[in-house]
């Protein structure tokens, strides 16, 4: 059963980094570029942030329910 829980865990901080990351890429990144089209270099850059964003989210999140679980 803990194994489940394991791979449930994985499965919902996987989900939540992504949407993270894609929001971030799509939304804040197209906002970056029309708000400055001459400075495509910062809107990559603000991308590859909401994209580290979303990967510590995921890690973060997948520790604090893997140690929730080991509490136990």
């Amino acid at each position: 059963m803990r194994g489940a829980r394991h791979v449930w865990n994985a499965a919902i901080s996987l989900t939540l980094g992504a949407m993270i990351g894609i929001l971030g890429h799509q939304f804040v990144g197209d906002a970056v570029t029309r708000l400055w089209p001459d400075q495509a270099m910062i809107a990559d850059l603000v991308r590859a942030t909401f994209w580290t964003l979303g990967i510590a989210a995921t890690g973060v999140l997948f520790f604090s329910y893997y140690l929730d679980d080991t509490g136990r």
